[in-house]
């Protein structure tokens, strides 16, 4: 049976690429051995902010939009790239993989790509970019 890495920042089903994601790996489970890397801590405090009303939760939109967004244009999502690398870098050095599926679309992520072909050269990478 195969062995597949799956990283994904997507795990909204109300989301176009939520749903894919989801269906894929719902998929692949059929057929091999899955493992999905996601950060839904980060995820889930992002949605949860996003939703509430309370001044703080405004405070802090207030600062995202105007500061942090600036910084980190156009993709807000450097900040948990670290988080991705090293827990990506600790699977496959415990795990034996047959593939690793990167489908994160934020260019900046595709920095993980170069990281594990340079570490783990015969690892198959598939990069999902739709």
């Amino acid at each position: 049976m195969k062995n597949i890495l799956f990283i994904s920042l997507y795990s909204n089903q109300n989301s176009s690429r939520g749903s894919r994601h989801q269906n894929i790996v719902k998929y692949l489970s059929k057929h091999c051995h899955i493992t999905v890397v996601r950060n839904d801590s980060f995820i889930d405090k992002t949605q949860n902010i996003s939703q509430r009303k309370d001044s703080l939760s405004r405070i802090i939109k207030i600062i995202y939009r105007y500061v942090i967004r600036k910084i980190a244009f156009p993709d807000e999502f450097i900040f948990i790239r670290r988080w991705y690398i090293s827990k990506t870098l600790v699977l496959l050095k415990n795990n034996s993989y047959d593939a690793v599926i990167l489908g994160i679309l934020p260019h900046s992520f595709y920095k993980i790509a170069g990281i594990i072909k340079r570490k783990y050269p015969l690892v198959r990478l598939i990069v999902d970019i739709s």
